[in-house]
């Protein structure tokens, strides 16, 4: 059985808060799936932190609600690891994905009134059904985030997230537009969806803002750096590890 789990980040895990992972598992056909069984371990590096621990839901999709007690006094860490077995089908499968334990979570800094600002048009334009313009923030977010953890940077750590607002309003706008001309042909969106790409684009190559590289959870006068950061290769004499404080 060919089967897919949807994700498009990193799983982010807040050091010390209760939280509901989920494995959110498809079909070749796109039919989500309930388990009929499901597991999980999850490890920092080598050491494992819950240990096959059953799911506190079947779904779809399956979940298990992770205690704030189990992370509240584990270190800062990249080498996050969940390990799912589940059955679907009557058939066992297993499924990783990785991600990090982090101090702060990110969160974006737009609504939907900083797209209508930018572009008094969209009150014409947004088809009757469509309440809200959350999809193509959403959409807009997470295309960011990846973009900055390709450069090295990861989200969480940015002290300045305003910087992005520009960034994250042009990438709303573009998704927005290019979904209007997919629908409806009018090459006026084709052309306002470019154009808003390039503005993105622009936006994100001159962003700077201030970054906890040191993980420390305070700001320092030297911390301010370019969103387009090349990654490092370096590793430090204990790979993976993070100064907890």
């Amino acid at each position: 059985m060919s089967l897919t789990v949807r994700h498009q980040l990193p799983r982010i895990v807040v050091r010390g808060v209760e939280q509901s992972l989920d494995l959110d598992v498809y079909s070749a056909a796109s039919a989500q799936q309930t388990c009929s069984a499901a597991t999980v371990t999850i490890k920092l590096g080598s050491k494992v932190i819950v240990d096959g621990a059953s799911a506190t839901s079947l779904g779809p999709p399956a979940a298990y609600t992770l205690p704030a007690a189990t992370t509240e006094d584990e270190g800062l860490s990249d080498q996050y690891l969940e390990v799912w077995t589940v059955t679907i089908g009557g058939e066992p499968h297993t499924f990783r994905r990785s991600g990090h334990l982090v101090r702060h979570a990110f969160h974006p800094t737009i609504t939907d009134t900083d797209l209508t600002d930018r572009d008094s048009d969209l009150l014409n334009i947004v088809p009757a059904s469509v309440t809200n313009l959350q999809q193509w923030r959403e959409q807009a977010r997470k295309k960011i985030e990846r973009d900055l953890l390709r450069k090295g940077r990861r989200p969480w750590l940015i002290f300045d997230s305003y910087e992005l607002v520009d960034a994250h309003i042009a990438l709303s706008l573009s998704r927005f537009y290019r979904d209007q001309h997919i629908a409806i042909g009018d090459g006026r969106y084709k052309e306002a969806a470019t154009e808003y790409l390039e503005e993105y684009n622009e936006a994100m190559a001159s962003i700077t803002f201030r970054y906890d590289d040191n993980e420390t959870g305070d700001i320092d006068e030297e911390d301010r750096v370019s969103a387009t950061s090349i990654l490092r290769l370096t590793s430090s004499p204990r790979a993976g590890y993070r100064r907890r404080r």
